[in-house]
């Protein structure tokens, strides 16, 4: 998690080809250590939530299955294979992963510390000039050396619930000025972002 965003900044090398594609290969390595990862660990109490989750991932399998059939020797079909199941085991995963309050602190945590690694470019590109810059619905958007400028909404939108959630759930824990300057700082850079990427989704 610490290391996606310098990842998914190598996003070209998949044009060169798929072996040499970071993002490619932790796509085929992430459902593989996972589902080793769960086989190894104890299963935690079963939830209401599960039930619900696995009936979910029935439909989830079955779109799956239309996929493959429609093109099963595509590079494509297999891409999607492996978005299209993402939520699947990486729920279960973060189930046995996460079991309590500190582990999800510490993800969160790491996830944080991510972001600034992306903040950086940002600011990079805001005051020393666009790395790359592309051109839709009449507005140039900053894009970095990422694939595209969904990169920058989801790490700094993501950054900023975080850091809000750390303002409610550390009360009494870390003083309130430190909790607001901190979301003061996140909330800026997504502003920032907001206002260079013009994407309307993030």
């Amino acid at each position: 998690m610490f290391l996606r965003p310098i990842i998914d900044n190598l996003y070209f090398l998949k044009e060169i080809s798929p072996f040499l594609s970071p993002l490619y290969i932790v796509g085929v390595l992430t459902p593989i250590l996972t589902i080793v990862s769960m086989v190894k660990q104890p299963k935690p109490m079963q939830t209401t939530l599960d039930k619900y989750f696995k009936i979910w991932s029935i439909f989830m399998f079955i779109g799956i299955l239309f996929v493959i059939l429609f093109d099963p020797l595509s590079m494509i079909s297999f891409e999607f294979l492996l978005k299209l199941s993402i939520p699947i085991y990486i729920y279960f995963f973060a189930r046995i992963f996460i079991q309590n309050k500190q582990d999800l602190d510490g993800i969160l945590t790491t996830f944080l510390f991510s972001g600034a690694f992306v903040a950086a470019i940002l600011l990079y590109e805001v005051f020393f000039g666009a790395i790359r810059l592309v051109e839709s619905r009449g507005m140039a958007r900053i894009q970095g050396s990422f694939g595209d400028v969904v990169s920058y909404g989801i790490y700094l939108a993501f950054c900023f619930l975080i850091i809000t959630y750390f303002y409610f759930s550390r009360k009494g824990e870390v003083p309130k000025m430190k909790r607001i300057r901190s979301v003061l700082i996140v909330g800026g850079l997504c502003l920032l972002t907001l206002i260079n990427i013009h994407h309307i989704a993030s």
